[in-house]
């Protein structure tokens, strides 16, 4: 499916998924939670609707309850709900839209489970008027850590208090197209502000001494090639493979009358010597013929390795511990979290082919890492007696993926890696290419969806959420933690792992975090920092989701769509909400005050980790800030799904007016945070 369809599909389908608690009647007594989804914090003028106010309610399992009456009441300030109860759905979903009457202030919307004392309060702002003249009547006093997600306005009054209020405006593009260069424009203007040109104040108290070895830090654009090679091979299996598909599984049915010929044998041994194409720039052409020797057999894994690879690498007895920790960490945290692969060569095994194809794949005395790759073509059949059925000459039928080695002595391409510089980052590869592996065997073979290479940008999100559970498998930890700096330096051991698993998703995301209005989670491309976003988003979306994480990674792989479309049918309807409300986290998690859910980041402390990380001389939390003076417009563009951020202090005892424009249609969001 083209991108254009895929935006015209998600733009008109409404995919809905959960299991329902119950067919028929009320179905209080299994309730246990009700929580807010969507619609909370929202400031409009008096006399608008507002956007729907949604909660969710769930079983103590966190299953979805149907048929729960919720009841609706306005407890305080001056507003009409368009009901007084509803009923949930099938995904345990309720909602109401509430207008607004005509005296401003604070207006208070409580939902009830019918029955029960479950409840949850939603609280929205009316505002006098939206062009922000202000008057000593008009100008909004939130509390310190107030977050706004929605205002409905063109701008505002905002007060200082009796002891000055430092506030954020922070912007988000709704637009479905991420497309590079597809942006939409927004100027701010504020008169009676005062420019804050920080994202906020780093909490004190929170670095104690380091352990020995502590958090490292790591020069990123040595991982570009990576990303690079990774975006390369998606396009060209995307491009060159899809006309294949159908052939393909037409060969699988057909594999019980033997003749198919395998480059892989179904019944390997120590020592036997492998012809494998090692090729990543065609997919089905030109083939470059390595020749492999299995060095380790383990119940999950064939390790081999390319007898031509450089001297004083790895030894046999160090691929048998990579086999041993691909069957005890890699092999059933990854198919635990999005399923289990194919077994197209008859093995019950990986092929981890250990080549310096790999490592051909640098640029010449650049110092570049490639930890491995992940070829689709290999899933596809390399001959055929039938003529309909188009094959992949080169393929290597099997299930399988390619591995860096050490070069101490820089024999290829003049870059030098030493054993224990590649096995740092070995076993997190490992588990990020099997995550594609898995990913694009299902999608093949198994749940036959219409397109069996997901979009590009969220394949290797999922990639690097694999990496993330090695970090929580290895350091005892688990999401919803809230981690920070503290904690992680608890002991040697948590520091490795976070050091080894963790690290470059965390050097990603403060790359993101450094360009958050042309970066974006749901991008046509796949930088680094594009990557950051989405690996963030993916977290803090499973995070809110509720239920068990293993079933929503699983749901994502096992999707009959892809891109923006997948993520709708997984985490609901309000997809580009969320989005929004991530972009909100990513300035309001963890400042003092702050108790808006959808604001917060459960898993991660971001701004206690991220100064022990920091190069000398550079912001403690790398969020980029436009600031705003009084009278000096803030100009910004704004890509699809990113966002941008504008500070300022407003005195004590004064009121400053904050107005904003950008195209009609351009589809910028604009929240309010109140960080002092």
């Amino acid at each position: 499916m083209g991108r254009d369809h895929l935006r015209a599909a998600f733009a008109a389908a409404l995919i809905v998924g959960g299991v329902a608690c119950g067919s028929g009647g009320d179905s209080t007594s299994h309730a246990s939670a009700i929580t807010q989804v969507t619609g909370n914090g929202q400031i409009a003028t008096v006399g608008t609707t507002l956007q729907p106010l949604e909660v969710l309610v769930s079983g103590s399992s966190q299953q979805p309850v149907a048929n729960a009456t919720v009841t609706w009441a306005v407890t305080q300030g001056s507003a009409t709900p368009s009901a007084t109860s509803t009923v949930t759905d099938a995904n345990g979903h309720a909602q109401i839209t509430v207008t607004l009457g005509s005296t401003a202030g604070a207006v208070l919307v409580t939902a009830t489970v019918s029955g029960t004392s479950l409840s949850t309060t939603f609280s929205e702002t009316a505002n006098v008027a939206s062009n922000a003249d202000c008057t000593g009547s008009t100008a909004l006093l939130p509390a310190a850590g107030t977050v706004n997600l929605s205002v409905q306005t063109t701008g505002l009054c905002l007060s200082g208090g009796t002891a000055g209020a430092d506030y954020a405006v922070i912007a988000f593009n709704t637009s479905t197209n991420a497309a590079i260069g597809s942006s939409a424009s927004l100027t701010v203007t504020g008169q009676g502000t005062t420019a804050l040109s920080t994202p906020n104040a780093i909490p004190s108290g929170l670095v104690p001494v380091q352990l020995a070895g502590g958090l490292q830090t790591v020069n990123l654009m040595r991982y570009a090639a990576h990303a690079r090679l990774d975006g390369r091979l998606r396009m060209k299996e995307a491009r060159e493979l899809t006309p294949k598909i159908a052939a393909a599984r037409t060969w699988l049915r057909q594999r019980s009358t033997g003749a198919l010929h395998d480059a892989i044998p179904s019944n390997p041994q120590i020592g036997d010597l492998l012809r494998l194409n090692g090729n990543s720039v065609d997919a089905c052409s030109n083939a470059s013929i390595r020749i492999g020797r299995v060095a380790a057999i383990s119940n999950n894994a064939i390790v081999v390795a390319d007898t031509a690879n450089p001297p004083g690498g790895f030894t046999d007895a160090d691929y048998q511990s990579f086999a041993v920790t691909f069957d005890t960490l890699v092999f059933p945290l990854d198919t635990t979290n999005f399923g289990a692969p194919t077994d197209i060569d008859n093995n019950h095994r990986e092929l981890i082919f250990f080549t310096r194809a790999v490592n051909e794949l640098t640029t010449p005395n650049s110092g570049e890492i490639i930890g491995g790759f992940f070829f689709a073509r290999d899933l596809f059949p390399q001959t055929s007696t039938d003529p309909s059925i188009q094959a992949c000459a080169t393929s290597n039928v099997g299930e399988m993926f390619y591995m860096q080695v050490p070069d101490p002595n820089g024999v290829v391409n003049g870059n030098k890696y030493t054993v224990s510089d590649v096995e740092q980052f070995t076993v997190a590869t490992l588990a990020h290419e099997f995550q594609h592996l898995i990913n694009a065997s299902r999608r093949l073979y198994i749940t036959k969806a219409p397109d069996f290479e997901e979009d590009l940008i969220l394949n290797e999100g999922l990639s690097h959420i694999a990496e993330e559970l090695v970090f929580y498998k290895e350091s005892g930890f688990s999401p919803m933690q809230n981690l920070d700096v503290t904690t992680l330096r608890q002991s040697q051991k948590i520091l490795d792992a976070f050091n080894t698993y963790q690290l470059n998703n965390q050097f990603r995301y403060m790359s993101y975090l450094e360009s958050p209005n042309t970066s974006s989670p749901y991008a046509d491309d796949d930088s680094l920092k594009d990557r950051g976003a989405v690996w963030g988003f993916l977290r803090w979306a499973a995070d809110h989701k509720g239920g068990t994480q293993s079933a929503t990674w699983h749901a994502l792989v096992n999707s009959q769509s892809i891109g923006l479309a997948n993520l709708q049918g997984v985490f609901g309807n309000d997809i580009l909400q969320q989005f929004r409300d991530y972009a909100t986290s990513l300035f309001a998690d963890d400042l003092p005050g702050v108790t808006e859910p959808r604001a917060l980041q459960p898993s991660w402390n971001m701004r206690t980790i991220t100064p022990a990380l920091a190069a000398p001389g550079a912001p403690p939390y790398p969020l980029a800030v436009l600031p705003l003076a009084s009278g000096s417009p803030v100009h910004v563009s704004v890509r699809g799904g990113g966002s941008a951020y504008v500070r300022f202090t407003v005195s004590s005892g004064t009121a400053a007016s904050i107005t904003w424009t950008s195209p009609a249609g351009g589809g910028i969001n604009i929240a309010l945070v109140r960080s002092r």
